[in-house]
């Protein structure tokens, strides 16, 4: 047996994973994240902020050292959307580099959504990964994947789009991300699938906060189903408080009370093109689904 560390580059965060590994069988030990919006003003420019270069590299920097000194023996370090989209990626790519001696695997839109679904699933089903800067949809049966699909949605994305204002605004965020969402519903594989799992920083959030947990319980958010009534609902509240009102919800990660609205935004409109009565949310995802996938 052997400790692996698995680290996340998204959009929104960097995240932290270490995992005892027993041949191909694999146990999460802990996760942890920090807020670094690799994606800040990066989907006009598509150009990676210097302050965000340096903000990621360090968090990596930090993460790798943690895990060296809590008994990894293997660090695994990828990169999802804002990397992947920046025309100047090869900056951040050498400055980890240089900081860490670790090589950063930015993946294809098509390999983030099979990473969530290998994480997060059982092999039946279909996976919701809203991220910072885009959303992955999958879905699949008896172990094998149908669909795939890589959509530029997502959290930070909306929010640079539309901005701060908040008020009424949900409906324009809904109607941009339901379009496309719409139009893939179209797909058998979709129209087919009977349960959909959200995973990452948006549904979990919800989830959090729809139990009113003052800290988050991995066990406890693992499995928890959210009906669409309840998403009407919470959508309703996020984007008639205040900035200052959402960041004192009982569970809420201050980090994430700006771009909460849009994620709760995002998930009513898949949620309504897809025709889902309720989303259930999985702690598991993508870090998961890597190691998993590395594994064979």
């Amino acid at each position: 047996m052997k400790i692996t560390a698995v680290i996340d580059i998204g959009s929104n965060s960097i995240r932290l994973m270490l995992a005892e590994v027993n041949g191909h069988e694999i146990r999460s030990i802990s996760k942890r994240l920090v807020m670094t919006r690799m994606g800040q003003n990066l989907y006009g420019s598509m150009i990676l902020h210097p302050d965000a270069i340096q903000r990621g590299a360090q968090a990596v920097s930090d993460f790798a050292d943690d895990a060296r000194d809590e008994g990894a023996q293997e660090i695994l370090v990828f990169a999802t959307s804002a990397v992947r989209s920046a025309s100047n990626r090869q900056e951040f790519i050498k400055l980890v580099k240089k900081m860490t001696g670790i090589d950063v695997d930015v993946i294809s839109g098509e390999q983030e959504a099979e990473l969530g679904f290998i994480g997060a699933v059982n092999g039946n089903g279909g996976v919701l990964d809203i991220g910072g800067g885009s959303t992955e949809v999958i879905c699949g049966k008896n172990g094998g994947i149908e669909y795939t699909k890589s959509f530029d949605i997502g959290t930070v994305r909306a929010h640079d789009i539309f901005g701060d204002t908040y008020r009424g605004g949900e409906t324009c965020v809904i109607e941009w991300a339901q379009k496309p969402f719409s139009a893939a519903a179209q797909s058998k594989p979709i129209l087919e699938c009977e349960k959909w799992t959200g995973i990452g920083g948006t549904v979990t959030q919800m989830a959090v906060l729809d139990l009113k947990m003052p800290r988050y319980e991995p066990d406890a958010v693992q499995g928890h189903v959210m009906g669409i009534e309840t998403v009407e609902e919470m959508l309703c509240t996020l984007w008639s408080i205040s900035l200052e009102q959402r960041e004192a919800l009982i569970g809420m990660d201050p980090r994430r009370a700006d771009i909460i609205p849009f994620g709760a935004a995002i998930t009513l409109a898949f949620m309504r093109a897809v025709s889902a009565k309720c989303l259930f949310v999985s702690d598991r995802d993508n870090m998961e689904g890597y190691l998993i996938k590395h594994l064979k």
